[in-house]
């Protein structure tokens, strides 16, 4: 996730740099730059929609893992339990 925010980075910066060391007009560049900078907002919004989307699913994920932990526990309890009267019986 953060190479792909690096290279959008780097590539909004690459074409900023390029735009200003172009042979045009100043009012030309500024315009270009200013479409530029709105497209690069664009991007990053989705990203961090896409980031947020994830970290919600990943976080749902934890919540119902850790609400069927304590069944998973009380049933390896039993599961004890009854393994230990069997060997109590045993003896």
């Amino acid at each position: 996730m953060s190479f792909l925010v690096g290279t959008l980075l780097g590539a909004g910066g690459g074409y900023v740099a390029a735009l200003l060391l172009a042979p045009q007009k100043g009012a030309d560049t500024q315009e270009a730059i200013k479409k530029q900078k709105e497209e690069i907002k664009f991007q990053a919004m989705d990203q961090l929609e896409k980031t947020m989307a994830e970290t919600e699913e990943l976080l749902e994920s934890v919540e119902r893992s850790l609400r069927s932990k304590p069944d998973q526990e009380r049933q390896r309890d039993e599961q004890l339990r009854k393994e230990h009267l069997l060997i109590k019986k045993d003896k």
